[in-house]
């Protein structure tokens, strides 16, 4: 609780001094010393502390944390610009509706990017990337969801937020970046040593997004994707589907980076029970009219993409 209250403190007194128009030198080094009290305080208040902040990320935070991490996600795989977003992002936030935090700081964000490798990722904020290489092994808009629902699901349960904390980065990383973008300092010297310590809690995050999570989050984020699915109208045999599907054989798959496969299907074969009547049967249907609006919009979006490599 000292920490936090420290945190606030430093950050009211410098969004004081930048709103007085106080000279640059004034509020760069007041800032510098804010950081050093702060990790000072770190070292005082102890390690139980510490495990404690991550959970209580403001969404503001989460928003400019996820958006460092996609921005460098997206120097190494750009982004697809192609109305295939537009109906990604309806799906998706139709999605997000069925979950217990259908809201985030600037709302959800999905997109496609050119990578061939079959992947789905997601970072604090709500923002969630497929892969085109996994879009082109999906048959039906339900899969889609499932996919969705799936990514959707760890963002619901703050599961980045969680393994930020398991791979020993504070607050302090945020606090950083949060005083880049909420100063918007002009010092160019001052802003290039702000972005390079933002990059480096980003790029480690990046790697636990990208390598994925725990086994139990795995299977948590499932079992959650099939409320979601099941809420929002979809068949939530998509996603047994879709793990069946994806079985890794080769390293290259959606579920390479996550439990054993074996292990999620059987979890999720388990869970499927409560979405089933009594004959078996989902009571919600995979309809034709999406799968035929899927098939529509991927055709066209694969055409151009094709064309366009």
């Amino acid at each position: 609780m000292l920490m936090k209250n420290n945190l606030h403190d430093i950050v009211n007194v410098i969004m004081y001094l930048y709103q007085r128009n106080i000279p640059r030198m004034i509020m760069i080094n007041t800032i510098v010393l804010g950081i050093c009290i702060f990790v000072t305080s770190i070292f005082v208040v102890g390690c139980s502390t510490i495990s404690r902040i991550t959970s209580d990320m403001t969404p503001r935070q989460e928003y400019y944390l996820g958006r460092s991490v996609m921005a460098n996600l997206l120097t190494k795989t750009p982004l697809v610009t192609h109305a295939f977003n537009n109906y990604l992002n309806k799906v998706g936030i139709l999605l997000s509706f069925s979950c217990s935090r259908p809201e985030t700081y600037r709302g959800y964000h999905f997109g496609v990017v050119t990578s061939e490798k079959k992947f789905a990722v997601s970072a604090p904020g709500g923002f969630i990337l497929i892969s085109v290489g996994l879009l082109k092994d999906m048959e039906s808009e339900d899969e889609l969801a499932a996919v969705l629902a799936h990514e959707v699901a760890h963002i619901d349960a703050n599961h980045v937020q969680k393994a930020i904390k398991s791979s020993g980065w504070t607050e302090v990383g945020v606090f950083a970046g949060m005083l880049l973008a909420q100063f918007a300092v002009k010092d160019n010297k001052f802003k290039e040593a702000m972005m390079k310590y933002e990059n480096l809690v980003s790029e480690d995050v990046e790697t636990v997004v990208k390598n994925g999570y725990g086994r139990g989050q795995e299977e948590e984020s499932d079992v959650m994707a099939l409320e979601i699915i099941s809420r929002s109208g979809y068949d939530p045999t998509a996603l047994l589907t879709f793990l069946k599907k994806h079985k890794s054989t080769d390293g290259d798959s959606w579920t390479s980076t996550h439990p054993s496969d074996q292990n999620r299907v059987d979890k999720v074969t388990e869970e499927l029970t409560k979405y089933l009547s009594s004959d078996g049967k989902s009571f919600e249907k995979i309809h034709p009219f999406r799968t035929e609006r899927f098939k529509q919009q991927k055709m066209a979006f694969l055409k151009l993409h094709t064309n366009a490599t």
